[in-house]
């Protein structure tokens, strides 16, 4: 009985190993399963946390060119303002040179028509 005793005890031992084997295969699986979905919800995170740093930066970088096209608008409507006074001091000026020339070229055909 003894030899019938010990193969029962190793048949039990083969069995318990082959469910610890079993249950350790289960576990693994489990902790795949669940690191998987962990990084997987890490990954959206990280995405959803790019995309919102991207729009950021876009936002702030429109923010700057906006930024800077009205300094360069508002330059150059200095510079206009700037140059349509030049241009009306001058009108006096150009005015005055034009009646100069109208005449003298009055006084020159009148010398020659006496001439």
């Amino acid at each position: 009985m003894k030899k019938v005793e010990t193969l029962t005890r190793i048949k039990d031992a083969e069995e318990q190993a082959k469910k610890m084997k079993s249950d350790a295969l289960k576990e693994k699986e489990k902790i795949i399963r669940n690191a998987k979905r962990e990084s997987l919800f890490v990954l959206e995170n990280m995405e959803k946390k790019a995309t919102e740093l991207h729009k950021e930066k876009l936002s702030e970088v429109d923010l700057e060119i906006q930024r800077k096209r009205e300094k360069l608008l508002e330059a150059g409507r200095q510079e206009a303002e700037s140059l349509k006074a030049q241009a009306a001091d001058k009108v006096d000026e150009a005015v005055a040179f034009l009646i100069k020339k109208f005449e003298d070229g009055v006084l020159h055909a009148e010398t020659e028509r006496n001439e």
